[in-house]
């Protein structure tokens, strides 16, 4: 659910936003084998080299205040343990990824930070190259620079 981007980016979404949230915490318990709720945090490819890492803390936090604005309705999940006793106590998940290798700033250090803070996938490219990888449009451009997918850094960085 990108409702993080929508809340902090347009605020014409923000109650709908809200809404949506809201519905899902309340009907947690009722949804059929429904325990989980990934929480996908982006920031778009302009903000690469800018302020990408601070917008996806600021995305990751509005997630985790939401978290727990509807707990215990919600609850943050960060291994199949967590979830496994979400669902046996009728609690959804929240779980916390992030779309865009763009996000981290070419740092591990931001990469093991959002992993302290609970997120646990981050995709590679979404819609923008990387220092380390192309995106799955690359081939589409012809300024593309010629990776072939991952650039040798990227090698190291995801093996």
């Amino acid at each position: 659910m990108d409702v993080p981007d929508r809340v902090l980016d347009r605020a014409d979404d923000k109650a709908r936003a809200a809404a949506a949230v809201r519905e899902r915490a309340q009907k947690a318990p009722t949804y059929l084998n429904l325990c989980q709720q990934f929480w996908a945090a982006y920031v778009p490819c302009d903000s690469q080299h800018r302020d990408a890492v601070q917008l996806i803390f600021e995305q990751i936090d509005l997630i985790q205040r939401l978290t727990d604005k509807y707990h215990p309705q919600l609850t943050l999940c960060t291994s199949a343990s967590d979830i496994v006793a979400a669902h046996a106590n009728h609690r959804m998940c929240s779980l916390v990824g992030v779309e865009g290798g763009h996000a981290i700033g070419g740092s591990l250090g931001v990469l093991r930070t959002l992993y302290q803070v609970g997120v646990r996938y981050l995709t590679l490219t979404s819609t923008c190259d990387t220092p380390w990888a192309e995106c799955a449009s690359a081939a589409e451009r012809p300024d593309a620079p010629p990776h072939g997918g991952l650039t040798p850094f990227g090698k190291v960085f995801c093996i």
